[in-house]
């Protein structure tokens, strides 16, 4: 498969926009209910599950994954076609679900509202959030310019920068766990290497 399918690009990034916006509205009882999952209405955003329908805050992470599982044919077909080795797909496939892990874990613990009750200082709060975020991008960004190994090197400074953080949120009085951690990204991991797998298998069956 060559060339990219914008119309799958179009719908991730609109995804993507969509989870930053729902995610940073607040709990604010004055905003609108299909600003929020339409189980957890305002003022209370208590969690009622006999309400029915749905809002679009709803369907973001749905058009996510969707968009993540149509990707598929074209990331690992484009490097069975250029007859990448089974292992070293096979790592690829592990290494990016073990990143998404560890974000899954590392997003959990270290949280900016986290810090509310052990730092009284926002600016600080501010600074030590960006050092975070710092850390989030070396984790996952591969530059052009540099090599696979230097990149490679660079996503690893991310993962120890990201738990050098950890152990610092730890020491302000931040409880740390690794079993706190953020549920959609934890999903995501789980879905790339389970999705990856199943497509790879089923890639020649037609259904008819």
């Amino acid at each position: 498969m060559k060339g990219r399918a914008y119309a799958i690009d179009l719908l991730r990034g609109l995804a993507i926009v969509g989870m930053v916006l729902s995610g940073n509205f607040g709990w604010n009882p004055a905003l609108p209910a299909w600003l929020f999952h339409a189980q957890v209405p305002p003022p209370d955003f208590t969690f009622d599950p006999s309400l029915p329908g749905i809002t679009w805050v709803d369907l973001v992470f749905p058009f996510f994954l969707f968009s993540m599982g149509a990707a598929f044919p074209f990331s690992l077909g484009r490097k069975l076609d250029r007859g990448v080795r089974p292992a070293a797909i096979v790592g690829g496939i592990l290494r990016r679900g073990v990143l998404l892990a560890f974000f899954a874990v590392a997003l959990g613990n270290l949280s900016m509202w986290r810090l509310n009750e052990v730092l009284p200082q926002p600016a600080l709060r501010a600074l030590l959030t960006l050092a975070v975020w710092g850390g989030y991008f070396a984790l996952f960004i591969r530059l052009p310019a540099l090599s696979k190994r230097r990149n490679d090197l660079l996503n690893a400074c991310g993962a120890v920068w990201l738990v050098a953080m950890m152990l610092l949120y730890r020491r302000l009085g931040v409880p740390v766990s690794v079993e706190r951690s953020d549920i959609i990204i934890l999903v995501l991991a789980n879905v790339v290497v389970a999705g990856s797998f199943v497509w790879w298998a089923t890639r020649y069956i037609i259904v008819q």
